[in-house]
């Protein structure tokens, strides 16, 4: 099995393109600021641009099947058209959870993040989101909607699975290849690029304990992702294994 995976940091937040043999996923979709445009980011980050996507060293223009949004907050699907314009006619088909369709489609929501009592009580942080989440947000129209059951990917020429993983938000979701590669978005996902949040949110720096649904849906989770895999690809910071990650969980 052949799966290479490829990172992009915007700013704070990963976006992953996973490539395969047969298929081309892209794994969020990365946020910019007002002002930016994603051809000149990815030329500047190594990605050769010239209308069309190329990978750092590649010559030929890589095509994109599929754009799968982990959840829908602006700094991981705001840039889900751009994307799909750079991708080229017919263009990347656009997979999300049916929860977040209305948010995704409309981009606009009442409260697009939820927040428990330790993030309210901090204020530099509910600061970072009123200074930084656009609202509305750009909408984006997907293509493919999940349930709740997930989606098996292989019938589309994809070696993965997306699971239902809520917590962080209703509509979270993660991807799990068949190598044992899995990608959590924001429901494990490293929070110190805040600010030193091991300290204001104690015990740990992991996991979404400050921004979810329920403490104790997104620690059901949390631990459901634990046992999908051995190598974690994380929304936010770099990639850890399943050992890092049960030492750091902020439930231990």
């Amino acid at each position: 099995m052949n799966i290479q995976i490829h990172k992009i940091t915007f700013y704070w937040v990963n976006a992953f393109i996973i490539r395969t043999d047969a298929c081309t996923v892209l794994w969020d979709t990365g946020w910019l600021p007002e002002g930016e445009t994603l051809p000149a980011f990815l030329e500047a980050n190594g990605f050769p641009s010239d209308g069309q996507l190329r990978l750092p060293g590649g010559s030929a223009p890589l095509k994109i099947d599929y754009i799968v949004l982990s959840h829908a907050h602006y700094d991981h699907c705001s840039l889900a058209e751009d994307w799909r314009a750079l991708c080229g006619a017919p263009g990347a088909k656009i997979i999300a959870h049916e929860r977040g369709f209305d948010y995704l489609t409309t981009g606009r929501k009442a409260d697009p993040f939820v927040f428990n009592h330790m993030a309210q009580a901090d204020a530099s942080f509910m600061a970072f989101i009123r200074d930084n989440a656009p609202n509305p947000m750009p909408a984006c129209r997907p293509d493919i909607l999940v349930g709740d059951d997930g989606l098996d990917m292989h019938a589309m020429g994809f070696p993965g699975r997306l699971v239902y993983t809520p917590g962080h938000t209703a509509d979270a979701m993660t991807l799990v290849t068949d190598d044992g590669s899995v990608f959590s978005g924001d429901t494990i996902s490293e929070m110190h690029l805040l600010g030193n949040l091991q300290e204001k949110f104690a015990p740990g720096i992991f996991g979404a304990n400050w921004m979810n649904i329920g403490d104790d849906v997104i620690r059901e989770s949390c631990r459901r992702i634990l046992e999908l895999g051995d190598r974690f690809y994380l929304g936010h910071g770099e990639p850890r294994t399943r050992e890092e990650l049960g030492e750091l969980m902020f439930w231990n």
